[in-house]
């Protein structure tokens, strides 16, 4: 029995760290500090700044509007940070900061601080950025931002357990904050504590639906842990409003007195969409195994449409055809994931089955030996569950044997590789 991929049992492999702890969130909230002091801003500074928050409608606009205020106002640490948050959603952030640093000259403000620290951590000044949220958290106590900001410091240095601290004195303060539910979860399953990032990233979404990482992650975890229908629902949301929402950053008008209505430091548009397409994958994956094959098919095409050299995309939707037994289908895309990532062994494992249910052995020897050769281990129970139903057509029945078996070592649910095991006793 030629096997379509078999669950994965190592949770790492499907949960890269990449998307987890460092998917953080820093809400920059605007708070003012008992302690600040400012020198005294022209009132005709004051009254454009609020006017002119109204017509900041785009990034472009509002990075000449707030320039030009900073340059008539220089003593206005509200136009500096302005034009600061205008070039930061510009990604240009060595002036960004540089803004951020002017504000915070005029005014110290702990939000100015907040700010200033997640630029200077963007920019690898992790050490700076510390010393920024720490003397924020000192200036206010219950600042959430500088809390959050101190727990993303943490993370990036693998304190996790410090970390994590952090986050649970940030939640005492406000309990039902999306953001620091998100990044608690994000801790948690660089923990491996499952059970807590699945109620977390739960906790996320209900909170606030358009949070698009949560729902992949949510689904990719009920996916590992053998959920599979369960998963169909949160990766669904991910793919469905990921194709509306590939921006992490909220935009937001400028407030008086430092921060931003909405400017949140979350997952780039490029780490959303990273997501998505793994969101479709999964979500393709669930629907096969619950056997809704047309709808996995038609979700992986969609998102072929958006993104055509995706090879992940391809795999999937060869491995679909295969399910399928469409294996003319399977062959050519299998093979056209192979001249995109030739260096990829997913790519040959899935032309090497298409080839398989073709009955050309000698095309899906090739196919699955240099699959083999480019994983480096074995530790792929599909791909040796294949291998062994492609050596016991060529009447190489103990070699056979070995690799159903070396199949079940791995995943001792393995079904196909069980009943091809028993074919030959």
């Amino acid at each position: 029995m030629v096997a379509t991929p078999a669950k994965t049992t190592i949770l790492s492999a499907l949960l890269p760290a990449s998307v987890c702890v460092f998917l953080f969130s820093i809400q920059l909230i605007a708070i003012h500090s008992a302690q600040a002091e400012s020198l005294p801003e022209k009132p005709e500074c004051v009254q454009r700044l609020a006017e002119l928050s109204v017509l900041a409608r785009s990034p472009n606009t509002a990075l000449v509007i707030y320039e030009n205020l900073a340059t008539d106002c220089p003593q206005s640490a509200d136009a500096h940070y302005a034009f600061g948050v205008a070039l930061k959603k510009l990604t240009r952030l060595v002036e960004a900061k540089r803004e951020f640093a002017r504000a915070l000259e005029i005014k110290d403000s702990v939000a100015y601080r907040v700010t200033l620290g997640v630029v200077a951590f963007e920019l690898g000044s992790v050490d700076e950025a510390a010393q920024l949220f720490a003397r924020a958290s000192e200036l206010d106590p219950r600042s959430v931002s500088a809390l959050q900001g101190s727990a993303w410091v943490a993370a990036q240095q693998s304190d996790f357990k410090k970390a994590l601290e952090l986050i649970e004195r940030a939640l005492a303060i406000d309990n039902n904050n999306a953001d620091l539910l998100f990044n608690r979860a994000a801790l948690a399953e660089r923990m491996k504590n499952y059970p807590q990032a699945q109620a977390d990233y739960e906790r996320v979404t209900s909170l606030d639906s358009s949070q698009v990482v949560a729902w992949c992650r949510l689904g990719m975890l009920r996916f590992a842990g053998a959920d599979k229908e369960g998963a169909i629902a949160p990766l669904t949301q991910c793919v469905k409003q990921g194709g509306v929402k590939q921006g992490g950053v909220k935009q937001g008008g400028v407030k008086q007195g430092g921060g931003t209505e909405s400017d949140s430091g979350q997952a780039s548009s490029e780490e959303i969409a990273v997501q998505v397409k793994e969101g479709a994958v999964f979500l393709a994956r669930a629907l096969g195994a619950t056997g809704e094959l047309e709808r996995a098919e038609i979700t992986l095409r969609r998102m072929l449409e958006k993104n055509p050299n995706d090879v992940a995309l391809k795999v999937s939707l060869a491995e679909t055809y295969i399910r399928m037994q469409r294996f003319d289908e399977a062959m050519a895309t299998a093979r056209a994931a192979t001249l995109l990532n030739s260096s990829d062994p997913r790519t040959w494992s899935a032309l090497g089955q298409a080839a398989l249910g073709l009955g050309d052995n000698a095309q899906a020897e090739t196919a699955l030996s240099k699959a083999r050769g480019l994983s480096g281990d074995d530790k792929d129970p599909t791909l040796l569950n294949n291998l062994g139903v492609l050596q016991l057509r060529l009447g190489r029945k103990e070699e056979s044997r070995t690799l159903f078996e070396a199949a079940l070592k791995i995943d001792q649910q393995f079904e196909a590789a069980r009943n091809n095991l028993k074919s030959i006793e």
